[in-house]
């Protein structure tokens, strides 16, 4: 039974039966006809060897040209060179029966490219393909945006991904997003995937995390677009602290608001300016301490010269020249305290000689000991490789009982004490160790400073004296101590040659 399809619209009828006795040639051309009549696609007819034979009305809004203007082109006439393997490679599939898609650009009359979706399908009449049409969709405007959304994604990655500092965006107060670097501020070898989700003050010190959570809630009730800048501490798991400081932003994520944050690690920035602002209140107090010293160091020598002379002039007043004894003996003891203040203000006359740092420790070992008290043991761990410093003998020792005496005077309930000697790189290491109970933070920014002391008949020119001789001998002193650790201070020193003479 014959089957008919039925074409209606536009006032127009038409039809033809569909089954196998009826004539191909015309069911082919109804079947043309209907692929180029209305469509809103650009339709080609092409003859095996890529030739146009037919074109709908479309060309005209695609190319700017007449349809039979075009009819005779080749493909090769019509993809723009840039494309053209990809478009004969799709027609050489279609001459092979099997349907195939490209997608690839033309040029206009006027000379702009249009980029279409080609989807091209042969025409098999039996079982050898007779013709080859092809249907384009214009996706221009689709392909630029793509193109667009590739390089802003391809700006995301070198902007927030590829970025050194920390970029995250928090939301719920979780984080939604964060970069690989600032997974890495977060914890020793974090991944985006460990601190995603993530409280947004679960990574802050927990000194920081109230304060940081009400500016971040703050900034939630202002306006898109508002920036505060923020400064923070992170603590890791394993109690090491960074310092950050950057800028935070109220921004709309996924349509609802959030805080963009933009941070950087400045531990090392801040940790230099410190040194740096220390190194300059150490020289003014250097300065300070030597004028003092040297004025008063005078006063003392009349003082002293006065005081010897009245006791010459009384040989027959023992009780007064008792007196005047204790006096000459306090002035006495004001001179060396004047010049542990130059030693300090590195202007103490030193005589500074190259010397084995493990024969000066070794040749002070029994006075250490008698010096650490029964209740302190003392050990050694020398290394036979430190070698020699240039530095002033008796300054060096003095360095020395200075720090021994600091240690146990830290643990007045026994304890231990370690005299260590290492060569590092080209420094010798000269450390000394004490197993108290540390230092408080408040106090360590104060210890070199010249009469800053805890101890309450302390004179607080111990550390100040150890300062002044290190770093007048071209080395540096650096503390490190936590809460029930104890303390360690480690000197460094320039590596001498032996045998190298002194100046």
């Amino acid at each position: 039974m014959a089957q008919t399809w039925q074409q209606g619209g536009g006032g127009r009828t038409g039809g033809w039966p569909v089954d196998a006795a009826e004539d191909p040639e015309r069911v082919l051309g109804a079947l043309s006809e209907a692929l180029f009549t209305d469509n809103p696609d650009l339709v080609w007819d092409f003859d095996v060897t890529g030739v146009v034979r037919r074109v709908n009305g479309r060309v005209a809004d695609y190319l700017g040209r007449a349809a039979d203007e075009v009819v005779g082109w080749h493909v090769r006439d019509i993809i723009i060179p840039e494309d053209l393997a990809g478009a004969e490679a799709t027609f050489a599939q279609a001459l092979e029966g099997r349907p195939a898609m490209c997608t690839c650009r033309m040029r206009h009359r006027e000379g702009r490219l249009v980029a279409v979706r080609a989807t091209v399908i042969p025409l098999v009449i039996d079982g050898a393909v007779r013709a080859v049409y092809a249907g384009c969709r214009d996706v221009t405007a689709a392909l630029a945006q793509r193109e667009a959304l590739a390089e802003r994604e391809a700006l995301y990655a070198l902007v927030a991904e590829q970025s050194p500092e920390c970029v995250c965006v928090l939301q719920d107060e979780r984080y939604a997003y964060i970069n690989p670097a600032g997974a890495r501020m977060s914890g020793p070898d974090y991944t985006p995937a460990d601190v995603t989700g993530a409280d947004w003050v679960a990574f802050c010190h927990p000194d920081d995390r109230a304060r940081v959570a009400a500016e971040y809630r703050a900034l939630l009730a202002e306006p898109p677009g508002t920036a505060r800048p923020v400064d923070k501490r992170l603590r890791w798991p394993d109690g090491r602290e960074l310092e950050c400081e950057g800028t935070i932003t109220c921004v709309l994520y996924r349509g609802r608001p959030a805080v963009h944050s933009f941070t950087r690690d400045v531990t090392a920035r801040r940790r230099a300016d410190g040194e740096r602002l220390r190194a300059q209140r150490m020289e003014a107090l250097g300065r300070l301490a030597a004028s003092v010293a040297h004025d008063f160091n005078n006063l003392l020598a009349v003082m002293l010269a006065a005081v010897e002379q009245a006791g010459d002039a009384m040989p027959d007043h023992e009780e007064l020249k008792a007196d005047l004894a204790e006096a000459a003996a306090a002035a006495r003891r004001g001179r060396g305290l004047t010049r542990q203040l130059l030693t300090f203000a590195k202007r103490e006359p030193t005589a500074p000689r190259v010397v084995d740092v493990n024969g000066v420790v070794k040749g002070m070992q029994e006075l250490l000991r008698r010096l650490a008290g029964p209740r302190v043991t003392l050990a050694l761990a020398l290394a036979p490789d430190a070698g020699h410093v240039l530095v002033d003998p008796a300054q060096a020792e003095q360095v020395l009982l200075n720090l021994v005496t600091n240690a146990r005077d830290a643990m007045p309930g026994g304890g231990r004490i370690q005299v260590e000697t290492a060569r590092e790189n080209g420094d010798v290491r000269l450390s000394v160790c004490d197993t108290g109970p540390g230092i408080p933070p408040e106090v360590r920014p104060h210890l070199f400073e010249p009469f800053f002391t805890t101890k309450p008949e302390g004179t607080g020119l111990g550390l100040a004296t150890v300062y002044g001789v290190v770093t007048g001998a071209g080395g540096r002193v650096e503390v490190r101590s936590a809460p029930d650790t104890g303390a360690t201070f480690d000197l460094w020193l320039p590596r001498a040659e032996e045998g190298r003479p002194a100046g």
